[in-house]
């Protein structure tokens, strides 16, 4: 957490609009924590479903591939957290291309879209 709260400092300080992509299960701030309160952040999910996963996973070709196993236990604590703390913005792209992928991210961080 602390690493991206420090990314999303430097790009505001750069005057950089980005997407940060990092692999952080969503959660709720810490109690008493402002430290983002200045921010305008859309946290945007994306979450194929697990069996688009493990086929983008076993098509990838390069190194290194996770293994099955270790692909399921990531997205089932990442999916668990999803379901727990239901963030606004969660995509589902299991069957969009990247660019339909982009322009659904597009659409929540420009506020054409309140939530997915």
């Amino acid at each position: 957490m602390d690493l991206w709260k420090a990314m999303v400092r430097i790009y505001r300080e750069h005057r950089i609009d980005c997407v940060v992509d990092i692999y952080a299960p969503p959660c709720p701030p810490e109690p008493g924590d402002t430290s983002l309160a200045d921010f305008d952040i859309r946290q945007v999910i994306l979450l194929p479903s697990l069996d688009v996963c493990l086929e983008r996973n076993r098509l990838r070709n390069r190194q290194p591939i996770l293994k099955a196993e270790d692909l399921r236990g990531n997205y089932e604590d990442f999916a668990w957290c999803v379901a727990r703390f239901r963030p606004a913005h969660v995509i589902d792209n299991s069957t969009l291309t990247v660019d339909e992928t982009v322009a659904a991210i597009e659409a929540v961080v420009t506020n054409r879209q309140a939530s997915t």
